[in-house]
């Protein structure tokens, strides 16, 4: 089962320019179903149940607060993982913003994002960001269908992902984090 989660913009979107609009409208031809925030929570409660593998790519840099929570040790995003599933980023981890009530993004900040998704991303943006340099797709991203190279903004290290591309210091700006499932299953980060 494939899926592109996509909806209207409030507040801060990694995407400009309705770059989300091109990356959703991309994935609906390729017959990804599309998916806006009570979808999406419906179509990862489906596959927990039929236990399908899938894939959902993020258009929308969010997640929705009706998949995610915090505060408890388990949720609905932090089940879907474990299983044969893979969660698509395409920017920044969005865990990693700091929204006021409304909806905009007033600071990025890694720490909430490492803990979540129990990956050391290096702190705070300024942290984060140290030494932009491109990475250049791996034998594993090969493997996957990648190619070329892009600047990441919180690279990792390589001992806790499969690395899809790497850096000049070897740290991961591309690769995929599993958690628990099978190969191949997890949560996937791209730029």
């Amino acid at each position: 089962k494939k899926a592109v989660y996509w909806e209207e913009s409030k507040g801060y979107n990694w995407f400009q320019n309705r770059s989300d609009e091109i990356i959703r409208d991309y994935f609906v031809k390729e017959g990804y179903e599309l998916l806006d925030g009570i979808k999406l929570k419906s179509f990862m409660e489906e596959r927990l149940r039929d236990k399908l593998p899938s894939a959902v790519v993020f258009a929308r840099n969010d997640f929705p607060s009706l998949i995610y929570n915090d505060s408890m040790k388990t949720d609905l995003l932090r089940e879907f993982l474990k299983g044969d599933n893979k969660i698509v980023m395409l920017g920044d981890n969005p865990l990693a913003y700091i929204k006021n009530k409304d909806g905009a993004v007033t600071a990025v900040d890694f720490r909430r994002a490492s803990k979540y998704f129990t990956i050391e991303y290096g702190g705070e943006l300024t942290d984060a960001m140290k030494g932009l340099i491109p990475c250049y797709v791996t034998e594993e991203g090969i493997k996957a269908g990648l190619k070329g190279f892009w600047i990441p903004m919180a690279a990792v290290s390589p001992g806790e992902v499969n690395v899809y591309a790497a850096d000049e210091n070897g740290l991961a700006g591309g690769w995929i984090k599993n958690y628990g499932g099978p190969v191949n299953s997890g949560l996937v980060q791209l730029w």
